[in-house]
């Protein structure tokens, strides 16, 4: 099982697609980020 997910983690580095668009890992990463900031508001709207 390891095995089988180290390899399909080198099968497809991350690296190498941010390097090749950039802009789509800036999409990605903005993305992130803003889910992050919805969850957090929520979880602040719950408690």
């Amino acid at each position: 099982m390891t095995r089988t997910q180290k390899n399909q983690r080198t099968q497809r580095p991350r690296s190498d697609l941010y390097k090749c668009s950039p802009a789509s890992s800036v999409f990605h990463l903005s993305a992130s980020a803003l889910r992050c900031f919805y969850r957090a508001r929520s979880l602040a709207e719950t408690f």
